[in-house]
């Protein structure tokens, strides 16, 4: 068996890759080839695999403890130590500074509901657009915990199936029923499947022998076939992409993901860029309006890059000076 809660400096990398692709997708949307490749939605999916892979991980790691309640208490304390101090920030600055939708979400936001808002009102709501999927991921916290501590560990392989599965009908359900294309893309049971393929990655690093876990994730084949069942997705007018974008998504990424935990040589700076993609996600939407009014280079990329070298900074402050303190309290929660 592999060892216990390895940190994988790879999987920073995987976080780079992720917020890289989707602050093109949403900087620079008006570029078509850009906003052709979807970099959005491939990037939140990726988070979406890499935190069903992590928090499986650390609860099959609580469960073998055999301490569900104390379990429990240390997940979530360490979830909110984590998550909630940075993000209330940003909910605050955002209704301070903005007004219309963006204050009408505030109790949404302050929830973690924000994805029923823009259900509700059935469209983006701007700067805080990408709170969305926060919300999923929050929501997703409150369930699985339970399920992963409280089932017997042989129902656990079916648990995450069933999950996946889950994921797979809903999208198909709100498709069939021509209900708005929202409800595809952020209803919380429509991201369980590359949630789940993240959280049957973790089962099967947990329960192989180290030895099979590597000669399954290192099939070439397998990612070859990912790669082009994602890309039949792109085919124009493909009636199956509603449904089954995600589920390419999450057949890739969980090898994608399973190759990072491997071990290989991590690039530094996409390591950094990693560490601090919480914030640089929180941050990104905003970064573009703080800066109206500035002579800008007529290159939109030129602009770009001196857009993202604000939000680096602004992110690694976050990270430095709010982030890093809060979560050393987590030595009250050891696991």
């Amino acid at each position: 068996m592999a060892p216990k809660l390895k940190y994988f400096p790879q999987i920073d990398v995987l976080r780079a890759l992720a917020i890289i692709g989707v602050i093109l997708s949403h900087w620079f949307h008006q570029v078509d080839w850009i906003f052709s490749l979807k970099l959005g939605r491939l990037g939140v999916d990726l988070f979406f695999v890499i935190s069903g892979f992590l928090i499986t991980r650390i609860l099959f790691f609580q469960k073998e403890k055999g301490h569900v309640k104390a379990a429990l208490r240390t997940f979530y304390a360490r979830r909110v130590l984590r998550i909630f101090p940075v993000y209330y920030l940003v909910v605050f600055l955002s209704a301070i500074f903005h007004d219309g939708l963006v204050r009408e979400a505030l109790p949404w936001n302050l929830t973690y509901t924000s994805n029923f808002f823009m259900l509700k009102i059935e469209a983006w709501v701007g700067v805080i657009t990408h709170f969305w999927s926060l919300s999923v991921e929050e929501q997703f916290y409150l369930l699985w915990p339970f399920l992963i501590l409280l089932f017997r560990q042989k129902r656990l392989p079916q648990v995450i199936m069933v999950a996946i599965m889950l994921g797979v009908l809903s999208r198909l359900f709100f498709w069939l029923m021509d209900w708005n294309y929202l409800y595809v893309m952020i209803f919380p049971s429509s991201c369980l499947d590359v949630l789940g393929a993240g959280a049957l990655l973790a089962w099967l690093y947990e329960t192989l022998p180290f030895e099979k876990y590597q000669k399954l994730l290192s099939n070439p084949w397998a990612l070859v076939g990912g790669i082009l069942l994602l890309a039949l997705m792109y085919i124009p007018g493909n009636s199956l992409e509603p449904v089954g974008f995600r589920l390419a998504e999450s057949f890739l990424f969980f090898f994608i993901v399973g190759r990072a935990t491997l071990g290989a040589r991590a690039n530094k700076p996409l390591v950094f860029l990693g560490k601090i993609s919480y914030s640089t996600y929180l941050f990104h939407n905003f970064i573009p309006g703080i800066l109206l009014g500035m002579t800008w280079p007529e290159n939109i990329f030129l602009k770009g890059l001196i857009e993202f070298l604000l939000l680096i900074l602004i992110s690694w402050v976050s990270y430095r000076w709010v982030e890093k303190p809060i979560n050393s309290l987590k030595k009250h929660f050891p696991y």
